[in-house]
């Protein structure tokens, strides 16, 4: 080479270093005779963070340090991190059944708690209105849904939602009823000072001002519909009672009281017939002012010893023959007398046999009386309910307990000795002695 010109030697060492360079590097990497070079596989050049060089197709292409050994490790990390949360998922589920059944043990224990408060048993809710299946399939499905309740706050909604659709569902069932008890007199003999001690009572219904139906024709014409619409809304497990005390001593009442029910209870608080005469002067003296004295009106002539017997005062007073008349259409078993004395001095007794006759609860007690000196009456507290709400006491309005006229004592002692027949043969009937002079 040496004889060759300068260019010409130029150019021949170019031409072997390209055809070196090819022998070294080739087109691709197939086709390399110096290195063994396969397609993916890599060549540290140096450690650390440095790429690897790939050659592809005579190019040189840039990965990411350590592929294979990444993903390897990667794939080991996962299977390890899979293992890891198998472990956790059983520590988890093991731990999960322990609170849950410590939940559970929980939550019973609260609905035992709460089912003791909301349990609708006699004393707090009609027995109809449980005994109804919509209600004790509302209670079930409150039971069951107690399980969820947590805390306090759920707790009393969910007594508030069974109270309210107790109460919702009781008024569905309110109807006006005809009254299946009826205080049919005395008058005077203390009718108002019973009703409104029976008002106290939650499972009794009475209706307001005296209707008057049996005893006058243009309310009795109006039919029973009309008395119906009278009476107040009731439930199906409560009594409903009128009170009109002219009942029991008007003929003709009987049997009409018959027509409307064969069943009916009949109510009668009496008084010693000679003090009842009395209080009934007096209230007719304070509307009228002008009436003759007592004396007068009671003695058939001035001075004599003769009563007048058809003077309403004394008329009424003969109990015996106004219940004889009553006796034709209903038997003794449904009537109830009530002595109007101890009503006033000690009403608890009384009221006590009268919840038994009517089949209703004992729940009037000492504790829904107070005796008012001024008035000589008993006032009453509070109004029981089936939700347990009490109103305000009460007395009875100033014409009740007012003063009776003054009466000479020679002129009560003959007219206890005209009752007095009539009211022996009145203890016979009844099974009862009022002890009246």
């Amino acid at each position: 080479m040496e004889n060759l010109p300068s260019p010409k030697r130029i150019f021949i060492v170019l031409i072997v270093s390209g055809f070196i360079l090819y022998l070294i590097y080739g087109v691709n990497t197939d086709t390399s005779l110096f290195l063994a070079i396969k397609p993916g596989s890599t060549h540290s050049a140096n450690k650390g963070n440095r790429s690897t060089a790939v050659v592809r197709g005579g190019s040189s292409v840039k990965e990411p340090k350590q592929k294979d050994e990444w993903k390897l490790n990667f794939e080991e990390i996962s299977d390890k991190q899979k293992n890891l949360k198998n472990s956790t998922d059983d520590v988890v589920l093991k731990t999960s059944k322990k609170e849950r059944a410590s939940q559970v043990e929980n939550s019973k224990a609260k609905r035992r708690e709460r089912t003791s408060q909301v349990r609708v048993d006699k004393e707090k809710y009609p027995k109809t209105v449980t005994s109804d299946p919509n209600i004790q399939l509302l209670l079930k499905e409150n039971s069951d849904a107690d399980d969820q309740l947590t805390d306090d706050k759920q707790s009393r909604k969910f007594l508030s939602n069974v109270k309210n659709k107790v109460v919702i569902e009781e008024n569905k069932q309110q109807a006006k009823r005809f009254p299946s008890a009826i205080i049919i007199g005395v008058k005077k003999g203390g009718t108002r000072a019973l009703l409104e001690i029976l008002r106290i009572h939650p499972d009794i219904r009475a209706s307001g001002p005296e209707i008057h139906f049996f005893d006058r024709d243009k309310n009795y014409n109006k039919g029973l519909e009309w008395y119906r619409d009278q009476m107040p809304l009731s439930r199906p497990d409560q009594i409903t009672i009128e009170k009109t005390p002219s009942y029991f001593v008007t003929a003709g009442v009987p049997a009409r009281v018959y027509q409307m029910s064969k069943s009916v209870k009949l109510v009668v608080i009496v008084r010693d017939p000679t003090r009842r005469a009395v209080s009934d002067y007096a209230q007719g003296l304070a509307k009228h002012p002008q009436n003759p004295p007592f004396e007068k009106m009671l003695l058939k002539y001035p001075n004599s010893k003769q009563i007048n017997e058809n003077w309403p005062k004394v008329r009424i007073g003969r109990y015996v023959e106004h219940y004889r008349r009553w006796l034709e259409y209903f038997p003794p078993e449904q009537f109830h007398f009530v002595s109007g004395e101890e009503i006033v001095h000690n009403p608890v007794p009384e009221v006590k046999a009268l919840e038994k006759f009517l089949k209703i609860r004992g729940l009037i007690k000492e504790k829904n009386f107070y005796f008012n000196k001024s008035k000589g009456f008993p006032c009453f507290v509070g109004k029981l309910t089936s939700k347990g709400i009490k109103s305000e006491p009460h007395c009875l309005g100033s014409d009740k307990g007012r003063r009776h006229p003054p009466v000479r004592k020679s002129v009560l002692n003959l007219l206890q000795d005209y009752f007095r027949p009539f009211n022996e043969k009145f203890y016979d009937m009844v099974k009862r002695n009022f002890h009246w002079p």
